[in-house]
């Protein structure tokens, strides 16, 4: 594939077997298709069409309608088909509804780039995780890992903390190695633009602020790390428990450095210029 996106699987989820890592790929290369759809050099300023497909996803998802002929909702449902075998049905479900939040997600990003609205830090914030997938992302850690993390811990205050803290890295993350395709094209929706706008100053000192608060989440990640043992502790965890909650957060951290690695060597963010002579010279 051109971008790579194999890559970004196994990088982002290495221990996975190979069934569940088939799916995690195809789930991935579904969503990254999809949004490209709604670049700003395609369907990009079609809210209208934005909005219609994100019912058909759900619909298909939902199982409440046959996808007919179109190739995107018959991939769609060949993926739910085969998620139906390997995932538990409660994993199941909450896939389900986080792909289904990635499409509406990405429509609002639609219909607010066809109404030339320029989002505000925390409606970007919101609107970034939906459209970067970043539960969809989660969910197939759990594939990978095979089995579900116990009620105590997924229904926490601490793992919801965590999965915010570590979320926000990876949205930003790729926000700063997409800013110059973004630049590129047009696009707004970028925490450095957004905090450009909201700040003023030189795309260079908004760069530089990015890149303080994700270290400052960073830092965050690994405090509610902590506070996940304690929870452990409290709440008396069998070592089964314990085990899989370790390895649930040590795949969040396969997430974070498989894609910041991903990001740093794919052709999809870099200059298409650079890229092309890059590839004459190889």
């Amino acid at each position: 594939m051109e971008h790579g996106y194999h890559e970004l699987v196994a990088l982002a989820y290495p221990t996975a077997d190979f069934r569940e890592l088939e799916l995690i790929g195809k789930v991935v290369v579904w969503g990254f298709l999809y949004d490209d759809r709604f670049d700003t050099d395609r369907l990009g300023g079609d809210a209208s069409a934005a909005r219609s497909e994100a019912y058909k996803v759900a619909r298909v998802l939902l199982g409440d309608t046959a996808p007919g002929t179109d190739v995107w909702l018959s991939s769609l449902a060949g993926v739910r088909e085969q998620a139906a075998s390997i995932m538990a049905p409660a994993l199941l479900r909450r896939l389900t509804f986080d792909l289904v939040t990635f499409a509406y997600g990405v429509a609002e990003e639609v219909e607010m780039r066809a109404r030339g609205e320029i989002p505000s830090t925390a409606k970007y914030l919101r609107l970034r995780m939906e459209t970067f997938a970043w539960r969809v992302l989660v969910d197939l850690a759990e594939v990978a890992e095979g089995t579900e993390l116990p009620d105590v811990v997924s229904r926490s205050p601490e793992y919801r903390a965590l999965l915010e803290a570590s979320g926000r890295v990876m949205c930003w993350t790729n926000d700063l190695h997409s800013l110059q395709k973004e630049l590129r094209s047009g696009e707004q929706h970028n925490m450095v633009l957004v905090l450009r706008r909201q700040r003023g100053g030189t795309l260079e000192d908004s760069e530089a602020a990015v890149l303080a608060m994700m270290s400052d989440e960073i830092e965050q990640f690994a405090e509610y790390q902590a506070a996940l043992t304690r929870l452990a502790d409290r709440s008396r965890l069998t070592a089964a428990d314990r085990a899989r909650t370790a390895r649930f957060t040590e795949r969040i951290q396969y997430l974070m450095s498989g894609q910041n690695a991903w990001c740093a060597a794919t052709v999809r963010y870099r200059d298409p210029a650079a890229a092309e002579q890059g590839s004459l010279a190889s």
